[in-house]
């Protein structure tokens, strides 16, 4: 990444570093690893077009809250309205617990293993924030081992889109076999293996239930359990700082010395060492911490989804896409599919889809239609009005008030060859519209504001593009975009498709902010367009070399 769009980005991150007070360093980790993560929670989102549960599993001191709470931000920048859930804070208090030391094992006062949750509550507060509710989330102290009074718990302002979920055994599976005890926790005072049994017993039910509602699960995988004592006393030395920084040490009943916090994480060991052996290999994204707190992202197998525009993105002024042949070449190697997303119409997109040998979708009059390959045809799905509806009350408005404005629809094929620069079969190709009209503007800017005001009313509106001004509906590119990415995901749902647009003027903005990674070409006039800012990246050059250029770039 690098331009002006990146200086959204690194005011974000520096914001969060200062909030949290992490090093400087933090922020290369974030760009390499955290920016990418986030832009595959908002391809997932995408692809399923509903609100998502997104699973953050770590052990004890591994940094799980630091990515949640980052990748949540980064998601709030894209438009995301985001809740963030701990495990830790469905803790039974004190007395639930102790009850069930009474009842089933007296390990089980010591909160933390499956079993010393209010699983019952947490799945209540994620079903209703996935349903659109905005209900009271719980909050645990750790310094008084209780949750905090319910009058303290917060309610988010508005309806979530994402739910992230994050704590030590999120995601955790059944565990193969209990066998003998592994500490000297188990060893001593669950001989006959009661407590282990219940934990895989409580593991196997109600959390099992709850575990397999989430929509994307990560990672973040410690070297070794015995990284767990080490960085899990770190945790507690800052919690012991800031209680003495807030005057709030007389509260802090729970504060751990070394051997009490080595009986604690003995209570995590069996099954944290279960999820380092089994949950890599079936986590959607793993990320490896080193013994020096380094980060490293496992590969994931993924294929490539291209949705680019066509006038002076993947074609030139003389509508040739030949510098983009090689990159065009590699794509196909791949198997990835290459999709139009254009102003044009369907009929003109049709020779230059079979000239490229291409038979995939394509979206055609800035996102208003969805062309699905039907044997040697297309089936046309409208996505926005049609065309009648948008000229008719275009044109009255134009009619009543003195609207000055052109469009196709009032030029024969020679006028709109003079306009467009275009042969007259592709101008009489260009004429052939479904759901948008393109017109050339010749009244004031104020004028304008008032008709797209009008417009508005019908829901129809104003979009300008690199040359015209076209009039559409509520769809964009963006719709088109994402009715792609389901289309494929329909036919191939085994794929974890990675979504890349390509694009150089402000018709193509929602597009490129739709997509996991985008790639902004300069304008016909020099000047860039605004991208994602998840990952955004600029491209010197215009046109189908600029276009060769950043798909090349892909690893």
């Amino acid at each position: 990444m690098d331009g002006a769009e990146t200086q959204e980005l690194q005011m974000i991150l520096g914001g969060f570093i200062e909030q949290e007070r992490l090093p400087e360093a933090f922020r290369e980790t974030a760009i390499e690893h955290y920016l990418p993560l986030a832009a595959r929670v908002h391809g997932r989102r995408q692809r399923l077009g509903r609100s998502m549960l997104v699973g953050v599993n770590g052990a004890q001191g591994s940094g799980k809250s630091t990515m949640a709470a980052l990748l949540g931000r980064l998601l709030e920048e894209h438009g995301y309205r985001v809740a963030i859930l701990s495990i830790d804070d469905f803790y039974l208090d004190q007395t639930k617990r102790g009850e069930l030391a009474s009842e089933v094992h007296p390990l089980f006062r010591t909160r933390g293993v499956p079993g010393t949750h209010d699983i019952s509550l947490l799945g209540e507060v994620i079903d209703e924030l996935l349903s659109g509710a905005r209900p009271l989330i719980p909050r645990f102290d750790k310094s008084t081992d209780n949750p905090v009074p319910e009058d303290q718990w917060q309610r988010p302002e508005t309806p979530v889109d994402i739910v992230i979920f994050e704590g030590w055994c999120v995601g955790a599976a059944p565990m193969d076999k209990l066998g003998d005890p592994i500490n000297e926790l188990e060893e001593r005072e669950d001989p006959e293996g009661v407590w282990r049994a219940e934990i895989q017993l409580q593991l196997s039910g109600s959390y099992q239930e709850l575990f397999r509602k989430i929509d994307f699960l990560m990672m973040l995988r410690v070297p070794s359990f015995e990284r767990v004592f080490q960085w899990r006393s770190l945790q507690e030395r800052k919690l012991r700082e800031k209680l003495e920084a807030e005057g709030r040490m007389d509260s802090a009943t729970a504060l751990m010395g070394e051997e009490q916090l080595k009986r604690f994480i003995d209570h995590y060991e069996r099954l944290t060492r279960w999820m380092l052996e089994e949950m890599p290999s079936r986590a959607d994204q793993v990320l490896l911490l080193s013994d020096e707190r380094k980060l490293t992202t496992v590969p994931v197998p993924r294929k490539l989804l291209v949705v680019t525009d066509l006038d002076a993105t993947l074609l030139d002024e003389s509508y040739s896409y030949e510098a983009a042949k090689p990159a065009l070449a590699k794509l196909q190697g791949q198997g990835a599919p290459v999709v139009f997303n254009s102003s044009k119409t369907l009929e003109e997109m049709k020779p230059l889809a079979s000239e490229m040998g291409q038979r995939m979708p394509i979206v055609a009059e800035n996102g208003g239609l969805l062309a699905i390959p039907n044997g040697d045809d297309y089936e046309v799905r409208i996505l926005g009005l049609s065309r009648d509806d948008i000229l008719k009350q275009a044109h009255a408005l134009r009619d009543e008030h003195g609207f000055k404005f052109q469009g196709f629809a009032d030029w024969n094929p020679a006028t709109v060859m003079e306009h467009t620069g275009l042969s007259e079969e592709s101008a009489k190709l260009s004429g052939k519209r479904l759901t948008t009209e393109p017109i050339l503007w010749d009244d004031s800017e104020e004028r304008f504001d008032v008709f797209c005001g009008m417009l508005a009313e019908s829901g129809i509106r104003a979009l300008r593009g690199g040359h015209f001004i076209h009039l559409m509906g509520d769809a964009d590119k963006a719709d088109g975009l994402l009715a792609v990415l389901r289309w494929f995901a329909e036919t191939e749902p085994e794929t974890d498709w990675m979504t890349v647009a390509l694009g150089d003027s402000a018709n193509d903005e929602q597009m490129l902010h739709a997509a996991e990674l985008a790639f902004v070409l300069p304008g016909r006039r020099g000047g860039w367009i605004k991208g994602s800012c998840l990952q955004t990246r600029r491209v010197g050059k215009s046109g189908p070399q600029g276009w060769n250029e950043a798909i090349l770039s892909l690893r």
